[in-house]
């Protein structure tokens, strides 16, 4: 049966409609927002898999029939998703995943699917309330639901989901998803504006997604499916207090280890004791212990910051990892910068270019030439792993599109850098924040090239 519900939402027309397309799905919502057109289709299968993690997926299906064009290449067929997105997906699953419990061990997948796409109305926004509203019809235990919205500034007034054109003209973007409860994620993207600004827009923003909170709640109120108990899995509590008893104070001990391999060393012998101790008695109890034992070792943590007043390291508050940089390291190159702070490193090198090289983006909501690139990798030895290489991860793409943000705003405009500029992140050792310590990396490689 067809159950559609409406609001004028800014200024134009939000609407969500369940029970005529995809109704093979556990729900689906086709979610419009002006001509923008977001089919949201969600599954769950009926038996919980054998893993250590809630496994979700958030997969956004680029068709480019959405603005009116045929795919370029030989092919003409959409092929991997583009950064754009991958991106997308990233910010969907992010609310969502908060909202879902930790013990949920069946397989979700939500799948955005865009119709249609228009340049006023962000395919995003549409996308992840179209999952927020798919997933509080389910039959899930969903938290939510949590609506979304944009906030940009125009000549100086705020901007509830503004156009395109107006964002990148202004000084801010912020994309923000919340519930009737408050806010539970946040993207921003400004140019210094001052912090009693930031803090309007996002009581601005959190304001916002009131209403797409209560549309979601009436579209249930007609067409939502009864919550099912799904089974939460949940270690053995007689593992759970054996780990207590027995190991707390051991565990407690490896916080005093400075060294990050070292203490994981120490973490992990402790661990292939705790099994050897467990194994005659209790069947696989390898998944319990390592639960039992995060479950311990985030109490001690927040212990020692709440009490102790001092990070894992030792470090107090205020104190800064050690600092290093160093430029120049690869001579053939234009440009290259080695920023160290405490065990994360990160080499950046700075490639540049003519105006051919560019490159074009082509996307749902753009297509354009980019004369500045940011590219971040994480190979395993920076975490001492072993796995194969393979093409960037959804991670690696999130994490060099956030220090590209905080990078775009400062390379010259094009009347002085009459360059194509290509920046390439490549984390040596990891520790903390990666994506920032290549914001640091990248900042020594581009003064190194002469890009002031």
């Amino acid at each position: 049966m067809l159950h559609q519900v409406s609001c004028d939402w800014a200024g134009r027309p939000l609407s969500l409609e369940t029970g005529r397309m995809a109704r093979q799905a556990e729900s689906a919502v086709l979610a419009s927002y002006g001509d923008t057109v977001v089919l949201v289709a969600l599954t769950v299968t009926p038996e919980p898999q054998d893993l250590p993690f809630l496994p979700l997926r958030v997969d956004f299906e680029e068709k480019m029939y959405a603005v009116g064009e045929i795919p370029g290449g030989f092919f003409k067929r959409e092929g991997r998703p583009g950064d754009a997105a991958i991106l997308t997906c990233r910010r969907t699953d992010r609310p969502i995943r908060t909202l879902l419990p930790d013990g949920l061990r069946n397989d979700v997948q939500a799948i955005a699917t865009p119709l249609s796409a228009d340049n006023q109305n962000s395919i995003d926004v549409v996308t992840m309330i179209g999952a927020s509203a798919a997933l509080h019809l389910s039959s899930l235990p969903f938290a939510g639901p949590f609506g979304v919205a944009q906030v940009g500034i125009d000549d100086g007034q705020f901007t509830i989901n503004p156009s395109f054109e107006q964002l990148d003209a202004g000084d801010l973007t912020l994309l923000m998803s919340a519930t009737a409860d408050g806010i539970v994620m946040a993207e921003v993207e400004a140019k210094q504006i001052p912090d009693e600004m930031l803090s309007e827009a996002f009581a601005m923003a959190e304001e916002a997604c009131q209403p797409v909170v209560e549309l979601i709640e009436e579209l249930r109120a007609k067409a939502g499916k009864p919550k099912i108990d799904y089974p939460l899995w949940e270690p053995r509590p007689e593992i759970v207090d054996f780990v207590e008893g027995e190991y707390a104070d051991d565990l407690g001990n490896t916080f005093q280890i400075v060294d990050k391999l070292e203490r994981q060393q120490q973490i992990s012998a402790l661990k292939d004791e705790i099994n050897q101790r467990l194994a005659e008695n209790h069947e696989d109890p390898k998944k319990d212990i390592d639960a039992a034992v995060n479950q311990i070792t985030k109490r001690l943590l927040k212990d020692t910051v709440l009490n102790e007043k001092r990070r894992l390291d030792g470090r107090g508050f205020s104190e800064v990892r050690p600092l290093s940089s160093e430029v120049g390291l690869a001579p053939r190159a234009h440009g290259s910068g080695l920023f160290t702070r405490g065990e994360t490193q990160v080499l950046t090198v700075t490639t540049l270019g003519a105006v051919r090289d560019q490159q074009l983006v082509r996307s749902l909501e753009e297509e354009e030439y980019h004369r500045f690139m940011h590219h971040y990798n994480f190979p395993p030895f920076s975490v001492g792993e072993v796995r194969p290489l393979r093409g960037p991860a959804r991670r690696e793409i999130g994490h060099g599109a956030l220090a590209q943000k905080a990078l775009e705003c400062m390379i010259p405009p094009e009347d002085e850098c009459p360059y194509t500029v290509r920046l390439v992140s490549e984390v040596l050792e990891s520790n903390g924040s990666s994506s920032m310590a290549a914001v640091c990396g990248s900042t020594l490689a581009l003064m190194d090239a002469g890009i002031r």
